[in-house]
């Protein structure tokens, strides 16, 4: 996991930098608070996890292009919990992977890694999204992480921040942006931050993703996808 490890708090001010500005109250909370809009939606219309789904994205990192694709493979058990794993590919590579649940409690994260077996595990499971949400909701979590056989205490803070339409090359598309940032801290060393911006669009699901990779700013939009069971 060494390559999304390495960012300074800098980098998450640059990832989440398109918010228009920031106000103060601690290192997971420190977003823009927006006057809710009264335009709901479900977690489980924002991002359908039925096998066979696929989103194929075009990533962006420091001006480098390459082909990415999303894939939903099927339940999987982590630790107590049961969920749906995701595989993200890289130009055909299996390069990250994903777990998570979304029902009638709403979408949380129960796992991520890259292409190695062994994941960080959330306990309990990271909530992302309410089961019925607006723009405006946001969600404050403390647990631990697990990775290698250590636990570490950490927190994390999820902000239904807009709805934003995007314009990418399979159309235009009125999304619900998700911002987030879990913290993981280390005895005797610097925290280390994973912050990420999901933007999902109802019945279609990742429309853009931002996230770390390798220390950097990296970007995934939509360029064709298959949604089973729609």
């Amino acid at each position: 996991m060494k390559p999304i490890f390495r960012f300074a708090p800098s980098l998450l001010a640059l990832l989440i930098g398109c918010t228009p500005q920031l106000v103060a109250g601690g290192e997971d909370s420190a977003y823009l608070k927006e006057i809710a809009s009264p335009v709901q939606t479900t977690s489980q219309r924002l991002l359908p996890l039925t096998p066979g789904t696929f989103w194929e994205m075009n990533g962006i990192n420091e001006k480098r292009t390459t082909r990415d694709k999303i894939v939903v493979v099927g339940p999987k058990q982590v630790g107590a919990s049961t969920g749906t794993h995701l595989q993200l590919f890289r130009e055909g590579v299996l390069w990250r992977q994903e777990v998570y649940k979304n029902d009638d409690s709403g979408l949380s994260l129960l796992a991520f890694g890259e292409k190695q077996q062994e994941l960080l595990v959330l306990s309990p499971p990271l909530p992302l999204l309410k089961a019925t949400l607006r723009e405006g909701d946001e969600i404050s979590w403390k647990g631990s992480v697990r990775f290698k056989g250590k636990e570490y205490i950490s927190t994390a803070y999820t902000r239904v921040t807009a709805q934003e339409n995007l314009q990418t090359r399979t159309g235009r598309f009125l999304c619900f942006r998700i911002d987030s940032v879990l913290t993981m801290n280390r005895p005797k060393e610097q925290p280390l931050h994973f912050p990420s911006i999901r933007w999902l669009s109802e019945k279609i699901g990742f429309v853009r993703r931002s996230f770390a990779d390798g220390g950097k700013p990296a970007l995934q939009d939509l360029e064709r996808y298959q949604v089973k069971g729609k």
